[in-house]
């Protein structure tokens, strides 16, 4: 296995479920840079969302709103 460099970055979609805050922990631990992908559908609490995954160490969080893309 190779070794992680520090500033090796991973762009994960976050779906706040246990295996993937697990994931992010786990990546986070290894000092691997973190950004994160929340897509959206409409959902009322995607800024909470995306607060959480700051909390748990998440360097950036970038939010899609894909609505208009599923109506058409």
């Amino acid at each position: 296995m190779r070794k992680r460099e520090k500033d090796e970055k991973v762009n994960a979609a976050y779906s706040e479920g246990f295996d993937t805050s697990v994931i992010l922990k786990w990546l986070i631990n290894k000092d691997t840079m973190l950004l994160l992908s929340l897509l959206t559908f409409g959902q009322t609490k995607i800024i909470e969302r995306a607060a959480e995954a700051l909390a748990i160490g998440a360097s950036k969080v970038i939010i899609e709103d894909l609505r208009r893309e599923f109506v058409h």
